[in-house]
């Protein structure tokens, strides 16, 4: 099964990861960890769900994380595969690549749908118990809802979208309020899960003080030299608004983050020199930052960081070549 497949192979890429950092943290490995360890749990929910045919749904970024955390209900960001922030060498990418360059769509689709498209035709995508796509003016999005709903393994699943209103008055509001009610029954419905209300008032709190120390850790990276690079503020994205937000653990690591980029705006050191591990090497520093990282930004899935020229290039080939050293990816 592919689904199991490329999950099984991004385990064995994120496990590797982790003992690097644990191996060598330098200053930041504290901050990268957790980010690791939220991707590990995230996909080994995701295949224990589909191992065990616990129900569990595919959702936009839209979708209120408070709620679907309240309600006790596993979901994946069906975009994340190809959103990633930063990641290792995946075995698959450029064949992926090759293969949707030959799909006969629109020059003018971005690759973000391409690819999915592409994993959908494949089977990489896990077919939920249901599926809350969102209203959004973007046509190659309005293409994704048409492949899906016609799609021989997904054309019988169901779908629910929550219709936005154009203006946040008091109207709309309560417009929106009676969209997200018919999504809880929605749910309800397709994965037998009910909500707690108490519990939802809970995680909302949680998520509360993590959108303030979000909101702080902006108003640090205006900062010149920058306190960090940009997978961290990715970070924020994953732990605050996908799959698990509310967490305890999450709030305290956006806590870190904050304390961290405090004493770099006051001490004046620049990111390149906090890395540590593959950026400890001048050749491989600029794609080093991006895969130590490890952040899982609006899509925060690991791929493999973009090359965009030829010395970047040959910079990402000394990386893989410490990575298959290290036994995180096949030499071949």
């Amino acid at each position: 099964m592919e689904t199991a497949s490329r999950l099984g192979l991004e385990l064995e890429a994120l496990e590797g990861v982790l003992a690097l950092i644990e191996s060598d943290p330098k200053e930041m490995g504290h901050l990268y960890k957790p980010l690791v360890e939220n991707a590990l749990r995230q996909d080994r929910r995701t295949i224990e769900c589909v191992e065990t045919g616990e129900p569990f749904l595919a959702c936009e970024f839209t979708t209120p994380a408070e709620l679907l955390t309240a309600l006790g209900v596993h979901w994946y960001f069906h975009l994340e595969r190809v959103l990633s922030s930063a990641g290792v060498p995946d075995p698959h990418l450029e064949e992926d690549l090759e293969a949707i360059r030959a799909m006969p769509l629109p020059a003018d689709i971005c690759t973000v749908a391409r690819m999915t498209l592409y994993y959908l035709e494949i089977g990489v995508l896990p077919r939920p118990a249901a599926y809350i796509p969102m209203i959004h003016p973007c046509d190659a999005v309005t293409g994704l809802h048409a492949a899906y709903t016609h799609h021989p393994e997904w054309r019988d699943v169901p779908m629910l979208a929550p219709d936005p209103p154009y203006n946040a008055d008091d109207r709309g509001i309560d417009y929106y309020a009676d969209e997200i009610r018919r999504s809880v029954e929605f749910i309800t419905k397709h994965t037998g899960k009910t909500l707690d209300m108490d519990r939802l008032r809970e995680v909302v709190e949680e998520t509360n003080k993590g959108y303030a120390l979000w909101q702080e850790y902006n108003y640090l990276k205006r900062s010149i030299p920058l306190p960090h690079g940009g997978t961290l503020g990715a970070g924020c994205v994953s732990m605050l608004l996908m799959e698990g937000a509310g967490r305890p653990e999450n709030t305290a690591w956006l806590r870190q983050v904050v304390a961290d980029a405090e004493r770099a705006v006051f001490t004046q050191r620049p990111f390149a020199a906090r890395l540590g591990l593959f950026a400890q090497q001048p050749a491989t520093a600029r794609v080093g930052q991006g895969l130590l990282e490890c952040g899982r930004g609006a899509g925060h899935r690991l791929t493999q960081v973009v090359l965009a020229d030829a010395q970047v290039r040959q910079a990402g080939a000394q990386c893989r070549l410490q990575l298959v050293d290290a036994g995180i990816v096949p030499a071949a």
